[in-house]
């Protein structure tokens, strides 16, 4: 490993000559705010791929029109100056929509479906939402001796932010103040050792940042979870980003200081456990993954589940850095996953065929690698496919074998939409390689695979689709609710913040309970959906933190005439989901104002069948609105 000192100089540019500003404190309009009142004022109408973003900048709010494609802004205007009580007009906008489609743009704005910039990131940074936001808080704010707390988090975000560019392989236009280190690399290229050193300088800054917050204030939240767990996950985030680019050497030392505690080790058990031998396990978060690395990686444990993070297997390097360990069979080519035109590939519906194999499909794709790239600069046009469905015939004795389930003569079927992502078409390959031989999880009911998950405890295990499905989800059923009585293990409770506390940490055993609560409720087995619901609770009790919607469970319970202990539940999950779109918070559940009408709608019809009056609905419904 070269010397830090070495490149420490080099790392040190972006603060020199520029720290060490004070500015003078202004206090911003917040982030809901502007986007509320921005969307009452206009409507915005895009051509083509355009996006309207906000950016919070040290001059005040700014309103962005940008092509995501080409990382271009095309118009910018200062819409809200810091020293300004109220907007300023703007040019070139079309009226507001309003009703319905003015509520859908806020909801869209701030819950970043579209954008990327999260609401908790405007709450929490002082400048965010532009491309510059990093650097210009680590220039404005990176000396500054005594921090807030909240200005403390928002400069680790920046100094880790600002390191993962030293290793990110997106393509970065040119722009001033860009560092010549931060040039997007080709998709599998390896960073030099200087990329390296520079990402590993800003990313200790970010750890010492959050080091200090969790010594100062332990019970401050995160997006993540308390500042134990925050700690945690970042010198994670850490040691994968290093990994992953081939600096396995720098990667254990981060992983040596690293510390997990028993909550960070029980979380990681209630996945883990749940899955069979020689499984795969595919999850989709920071706090699903981390924690079960952590064991099979630094204690050992349950190293027999391959453990693939599909929000990560979007990056080519990873994929790569999968097919390098050799752990799971896949067959997309490095030449194909490795193309500048490949994140995603766009169906064109006027030639759709109907159904595919996903052999054939996935060769489509491989026999397509070697072909020449536009010589166009830019972003290249996405690859094309014609397929409207997938199919995968699964050999019932050899997946019974293989996964202790025992179905009949099945079939695998997915349905697709105008395009498809680089981690779905990995996935697939994934899953026609290795059906026939290891059991297949996921730590979330991703909605790709429709009906096919069965839940397994906290994890959801794919299972074909056949003549004897009902014996099938009976047969799980059971073997889920052994897994939740014997094996789950609650979190425990840490209001010091001594103990690490994910985000939402009481939505687990929910999660977890509702589709094995909803199997019963079906079977009308109301002895068996009472039990479940004790079991729940107790597990729940024993839990802590995090707002959950037991809404699905209540609705369970009024269903099996338990309506005084199902109407509370109902009644807390739905006034939670009202102060959301009422109160937004970057931290609460996200819910929209056409959401909640429809589950307003949808208790009333329930509570109609389950015998209640018309007088008792309307009452029930007036304390929730």
């Amino acid at each position: 490993m070269h010397s830090l000192k070495r490149w420490a100089p080099a790392a040190l540019l972006l603060l020199l000559g520029s720290c060490g500003t004070e500015e003078k404190e202004t206090r911003v309009a917040d982030y809901p705010k502007v986007v509320e009142t921005f969307y009452h004022q206009y409507g915005f109408k895009p051509e083509g791929y355009q996006q309207l973003r906000f950016a919070k900048k040290r001059e005040g709010w700014f309103v962005h029109v940008v092509d995501p494609l080409k990382g271009a802004v095309l118009r910018d205007f200062l819409y809200w100056p810091a020293d300004s009580t109220a907007p300023r007009t703007l040019s070139g906008f079309s009226a507001p929509e309003g009703g319905l489609e003015t509520d859908r743009a806020i909801e869209s704005a701030l819950r970043g479906n579209s954008t990327g910039y999260t609401y908790y990131g405007y709450e929490r940074c002082r400048y965010y939402g532009y491309e510059e936001w990093d650097r210009d808080m680590i220039r404005t704010y990176g000396d500054r001796k005594q921090p807030g707390d909240t200005l403390l988090e928002g400069l680790g975000r920046a100094f880790s932010h600002y390191a993962d560019r030293f290793l990110d392989h997106y393509e970065t236009p040119d722009r001033p103040g860009l560092h010549p280190l931060q040039k997007g690399l080709a998709p599998l290229e390896r960073p030099s050792q200087q990329r390296a050193d520079s990402a590993l300088y800003y990313y200790r800054k970010a750890l010492a940042a959050f080091g200090k917050l969790r010594e100062r204030n332990p019970s401050y939240t995160t997006l993540v979870g308390n500042m134990a767990m925050k700690v945690f996950n970042d010198g994670m985030h850490v040691w994968q980003r290093l990994s992953v680019n081939g600096y396995a050497q720098e990667a254990a030392s981060i992983l040596n200081e690293v510390k997990a505690d028993d909550n960070i080790r029980r979380f990681a058990h209630n996945y883990l456990d749940a899955c069979a031998p020689n499984s795969i396990l595919f999850t989709y978060g920071d706090n699903d993954t981390y924690a079960i690395w952590y064991l099979q990686q630094k204690e050992g444990v349950r190293k027999d589940v391959t453990v693939i993070n599909a929000s990560l297997a979007g990056l080519p390097i990873y994929v790569d850095a999968l097919r390098r360990e050799g752990k799971v069979r896949f067959d997309l080519r490095p030449e194909l996953y490795g193309r500048r035109d490949f994140s995603y590939a766009v169906q064109i519906p006027e030639g759709a065929r109907g159904t595919e194999a996903v052999p054939q499909f996935i060769a489509g794709f491989n026999d397509r690698s070697s072909s020449p790239l536009p010589a166009s600069s830019g972003t290249p046009e996405p690859m094309t496919y014609t397929a409207s469905s997938l199919v995968l015939p699964v050999d019932a004795a050899r997946f019974g074998q293989a996964t202790q389930t025992a179905v009949s003569a099945g079939m695998l079927k997915w349905t697709l939409n105008r395009y498809i992502t680089l981690d779905q078409v990995l996935m697939l390959n994934v899953i026609q390689r290795n059906i026939h031989e290891r059991p297949i999880y996921f730590s979330f009911p991703d909605s790709f695979h429709g009906d096919q998950l069965m839940p397994a405890g906290t994890v959801y295990q794919l299972v074909p689709a056949g003549d004897n499905s009902e014996a099938i989800a009976q047969a799980g059923a059971e073997r889920s609710r052994q897994l939740l009585k014997d094996r789950f293990q609650p979190l425990a409770a840490s209001p010091a913040g001594k103990l690490a506390v994910p985000d939402r940490a009481g939505a687990l055993p929910l999660n977890a309970y509702e589709p094995l609560i909803m199997h019963y409720v079906r079977r009308q087995d109301t002895a068996t959906v009472k039990a479940l619901v004790a079991e729940w609770r107790q597990k729940q009790t024993q839990s802590t933190g995090g707002a959950y919607n037991g809404l699905e469970v209540g609705l369970a319970l009024a269903s099996v005439g338990e309506r005084e202990s199902g109407l509370p539940l109902m009644k807390s999950a739905l006034i939670a989901m009202r102060e959301s779109v009422q109160r937004p918070s970057a931290l609460g559940l996200r819910v929209g104002a056409d959401d909640l009408k429809n589950y307003h709608d949808r208790v009333a019809e329930a509570l109609e069948r389950y015998g209640l009056s018309k007088t008792e609905i309307d009452s029930f419904l007036k304390e929730v609105r």
